[in-house]
């Protein structure tokens, strides 16, 4: 593979619009310098160890194994129109190029073609890759080398990670303050970073096929069902008995929509976002997806519901400020 590394300064951020958060943080958990894009770029920051921008054999395979898994999973529940893109059915199940964006405290994987579908995850501090997410970004006539230069990336799994940071105690986020304080700086803007060719195989059409049981993800099931009841408990009236329907998911998804629904008044949908080691990092609610089920989500009639239903996984009764059954 090749590997292109740059450490020159920032480039003045243009008048883009970009959602959410700004990836510059996950640049400063080790330490970095300013950076500006460049195909021909080869310098390393003194400040910045060429080794933590180099991608280890366990990362690789941890994104050619996850990435496909991400990609599915936004292809059925949230991009099913892309799917019917001929371009993207004649690659289905292919292989295609892709970069690879390392960062101090992230990874970009960038589809040229796909860019929607452009998978990133933190890093977290002892290396491994975990929260994905997808690039937040609204300019679709921009290029990679466009994104770089901006010095300014985005995603939703890095501002839940941020968010979560502060009201986690538990020991897999239990980071000192000022590892806190490089995650927020580094994801405000980018700094050094190399990039990588690899490649992605793009997942084949039709609803995503499931992994079988296995101890990973029964320990994401139950983090799974712990956020599940916690958000019940906060959006309806104690006595009251809802119903929890939890769909079949992949240990590599990005986010799961749990339905919820009570005997009486409007149910709803929440998003959570999913990690890939349940055994020492929580998941995160992210928000909900719908107020109330009767209602067509932002005026346009889906088929949300169904897919959950469809792709059943658990189901129970839950009581609100009691038990679950």
């Amino acid at each position: 593979m090749a590997i292109e590394s740059n450490t020159k300064g920032v480039n003045p951020l243009p008048s883009r619009s970009f959602l959410l958060v700004p990836l510059a943080l996950c640049m400063s958990v080790y330490g970095c310098g300013g950076t500006r894009a460049s195909r021909s770029g080869t310098e390393i920051n003194q400040r910045t160890q060429a080794s933590s921008l180099t991608l280890t054999s366990d990362q690789i395979a941890f994104i050619e194994k996850n990435v496909p898994k991400a990609i599915a999973w936004q292809m059925y529940w949230t991009q099913p129109d892309a799917s019917k893109d001929p371009s993207y059915a004649a690659r289905a199940g292919k292989s295609v190029s892709a970069k690879y964006v390392n960062l101090e405290c992230a990874v970009m994987i960038w589809i040229d073609d796909l860019r929607y579908s452009s998978v990133v995850y933190v890093k977290m501090p002892d290396g491994q890759l975990d929260y994905p997410g997808f690039l937040g970004y609204t300019d679709g006539n921009a290029d990679l080398d466009d994104l770089l230069k901006s010095g300014n990336l985005s995603s939703t799994s890095w501002h839940l990670f941020l968010l979560k940071l502060d009201y986690f105690a538990g020991p897999g986020l239990s980071l000192a303050p000022e590892q806190k304080e490089k995650y927020r700086q580094q994801f405000k803007s980018i700094s050094s970073y190399s990039l990588t060719d690899g490649e992605v195989t793009l997942p084949p059409l039709g609803p995503p096929t499931y992994e079988a049981s296995s101890e990973t993800k029964e320990r994401l099931l139950e983090r799974i069902t712990t956020e599940a009841v916690e958000q019940c408990n906060k959006m309806y009236r104690e006595g009251e008995t809802v119903t929890i329907t939890i769909p079949n998911f992949n240990v590599g998804d990005p986010r799961i929509w749990v339905l919820m629904e009570p005997q009486r008044g409007r149910g709803v949908i929440i998003d959570i976002q999913l990690c890939t080691n349940p055994k020492d990092e929580p998941v995160i609610f992210g928000s909900v997806v719908n107020w109330d089920i009767k209602v067509d989500r932002y005026g346009v009639k889906d088929d949300t519901i169904e897919k959950i239903r469809d792709q059943l996984l658990k189901v129970w009764k839950h009581r609100v400020g009691g038990s679950s059954h």
